[in-house]
C-alpha cells in the first residue's frame, strides 16, 4: 500500500516525485507504448512474408470445399457438389480481381458474380459468392467467414446443391497476396414444355428435333415431343431476389479489428495513471520540473494515438464486409 502511495503522490518517501513520473517508469510506460504501436505492424509484415512464399502455405480449393461441408454437416444440411463450371467461374473472378485491382463484389467496370456465373456456361436458380483475401490457412479464412452473419448464411443455404472454388495467388496492391473464391449455386430447372408434333406420312422420315442446350429431349409413342426438366423444379421463390447486402455485424470477420479494444484499454489505462501522478504532482506541490512535464507529455501523446487513432490492421487477412446472393426465376439467367 506505501508502494501504491509513493507511485502517485509525491511524499518523503519518494523525495516529493512519484515513482509513476520516474526515469524508470517513463522507460517502461515508453516500451508498452511502443510495443503497443510497432507489434501489429511486425504481425502484418511477417504475413506477408508467409505469403510471398507459397510454398510455406498448404492452401487447396479442396481443403476449403471440405471445411465448408464439415459446417453444413454440424448444422445436419447436406454436404455440397463440387462443380467444375463453378470452380471456372470463381477462376475467372479471382483473375478479374487481380487484372483490375479490386476486392469487392463487384468490378470497378460494373461487372457483377453473376456475370461469372453465366461466362463459365452455369445457369443458376440460386447463386452466391463469398469471397476472402491474404489468408495463409483454409481454416483461418474459414473461420473468418463462419464468423460472418452474411457469409455464413451462404455457406449455410439450404438453396444451394453445389459449389466451385478458387485459391490463386498473386500481387494486389504491389504485394503478395491470396484471393479465394467460394461460388455457391443450384442449376436452374427448365420447366417442362409440351408441344404437338403434327402427324407425318410412314413414307416420309419426320425430322428429328434439334436437342436445345442444357435441357433433355424424349419422343413419347403418340408423336408428342415434351422437353423435360434436367432436374428437379425447385420451390418457388419471388422472382429477381436482389443481390444481398446484410452487413457483416463484425463479429471477426475481417479477422482482426484496427486498434483492437484490449489495446485501446490498455492504452487508456496507462493514460490515467500518467495523468494521475501528473494531477497529484501539481497538486501537491505546486510545480512541475520541465523533464518530467516533458517525458509525460511524450508518453501521453504515444498512448492517446493508439487509444483514439489506431494503429492499423494487425493483419492483411480479410473478408469482404457482406456477401453476394441471388434468386431468379428470370429465363436467360
Amino acid at each position: 500500500m506505501e508502494y501504491v502511495k509513493n507511485f502517485f503522490f509525491p511524499t518523503d518517501g519518494n523525495e516529493m516525485s512519484p515513482y509513476g513520473l520516474s526515469y524508470r517508469a517513463s522507460a517502461l510506460y515508453f516500451i508498452f507504448a511502443l510495443s503497443l504501436t510497432v507489434v501489429p505492424v511486425y504481425m502484418r509484415v511477417s504475413e506477408l512474408a508467409t505469403l510471398a512464399n507459397p510454398d510455406l502455405t498448404s492452401f487447396t480449393s479442396r481443403s476449403v470445399i471440405d471445411l465448408a461441408n464439415s459446417a453444413r454437416f454440424a448444422y445436419g444440411l447436406a454436404p455440397l457438389e463440387e462443380n467444375s463450371k463453378l470452380a471456372s467461374a470463381a477462376e475467372q473472378k479471382i483473375e478479374d480481381m487481380f487484372a483490375n485491382q479490386y476486392f469487392a463484389h463487384f468490378s470497378p467496370q460494373g461487372k457483377s458474380p453473376w456475370d461469372f456465373f453465366r461466362a463459365s456456361g452455369y445457369y443458376y436458380y440460386a447463386a452466391g459468392e463469398n469471397l476472402a483475401i491474404d489468408f495463409a490457412t483454409a481454416e483461418s479464412a474459414h473461420v473468418a467467414l463462419m464468423n460472418s452473419s452474411a457469409h455464413r448464411e451462404n455457406i449455410l443455404n439450404t438453396l444451394y446443391d453445389e459449389i466451385g472454388v478458387a485459391v490463386k495467388y498473386g500481387t494486389f496492391n504491389g504485394r503478395p497476396s491470396i484471393i479465394v473464391a467460394q461460388y455457391f449455386g443450384k442449376k436452374r430447372a427448365v420447366a417442362a414444355v409440351q408441344s404437338e408434333v403434327p402427324p407425318v406420312a410412314e413414307s416420309v422420315e419426320p425430322a428429328e428435333p434439334a436437342e436445345p442446350e442444357g435441357i433433355l429431349v424424349s419422343v413419347t409413342a403418340n408423336n408428342e415431343n415434351r422437353v423435360a426438366a434436367a432436374i428437379d423444379e425447385p420451390e418457388v421463390l419471388p422472382e429477381n431476389v436482389p443481390v444481398s447486402s446484410a452487413e457483416s455485424n463484425g463479429n471477426g470477420v475481417l479477422a482482426v479489428i484496427t486498434a483492437d479494444s484490449s489495446a485501446k484499454a490498455a492504452a487508456l489505462f496507462a493514460m490515467l495513471l500518467l495523468l494521475l501522478s501528473v494531477l497529484f504532482l501539481i497538486t501537491r506541490t505546486g510545480t512541475m520540473p520541465f523533464a518530467i512535464g516533458a517525458r509525460a507529455l511524450v508518453l501521453l501523446i504515444m498512448f492517446a494515438y493508439v487509444a483514439f487513432t489506431g494503429v492499423g490492421e494487425t493483419r492483411a487477412a480479410k473478408v469482404t464486409p457482406d456477401s453476394a446472393f441471388t434468386v431468379s426465376n428470370s429465363v436467360g439467367n
